[in-house]
């Protein structure tokens, strides 16, 4: 696991800027090569003006698919969910939380880790929220959008010794319900 986070620190902006900074520059890297490859290519040139312009049009096109996976998905996301209204966390916790029988501090704890976590407003997210339609990417399915939140639960599994990771987890309560688990956990080890 790459460097560890305490569990009060989330992770901060400029660690998701230096990864970005390092794809755009590779993905421009990338598309410049290949532009100058492509058009220094002696089998190339043999080719018809219109396929030669036709092979720069895809790279170009694959090159800006890249760049905009680096920056789009955050912001079509951040968009999507501010439009919302705001709930306050005792509506959240009184219909979602409540027959959980978790104590509400550690909910609302782990609740606003997450939306930390997501760069999101804590009273715009729900509980119902999907990680592949509405705090996901679906236009770019390789954009990690969600890393800091699965960086958060390795940490929280590692901090509790156990190794049983869950196959998927599809909405923000089942990963809030099973991160306050994992983190009452660690607090009866610490009190045993």
């Amino acid at each position: 696991m790459p460097g560890h986070v305490p569990e009060t620190q989330a992770p901060t902006e400029m660690s998701n800027w230096s990864s970005r900074r390092f794809f755009v520059i590779a993905i421009v890297i990338v598309a410049i090569s290949g532009l100058a490859f492509g058009i220094r290519w002696e089998a190339l040139r043999a080719m018809p003006s219109i396929d030669r312009f036709g092979w720069i049009v895809i790279v170009s096109l694959c090159a800006i698919y890249g760049i905009l996976s680096v920056f789009l998905p955050e912001r079509l996301r951040h968009r999507k969910i501010e439009q919302r209204p705001s709930l306050p966390f005792d509506q959240i916790y009184e219909q979602y939380f409540k027959t959980s029988a978790f104590p509400k501090e550690v909910i609302h704890d782990v609740w606003t880790q997450s939306a930390a976590d997501l760069h999101l407003d804590e009273a715009k997210l729900r509980p119902t929220d999907r990680f592949d339609a509405e705090l996901g990417a679906p236009l770019f399915p390789h954009a990690e959008v969600n890393a800091s939140l699965e960086q958060r639960l390795r940490e929280r599994f590692k901090a509790v010794s156990r190794r049983d990771w869950p196959k998927e987890l599809k909405t923000l309560q089942e990963y809030v319900l099973l991160s306050v688990r994992l983190q009452l956990e660690k607090a009866a080890a610490k009190g045993a």
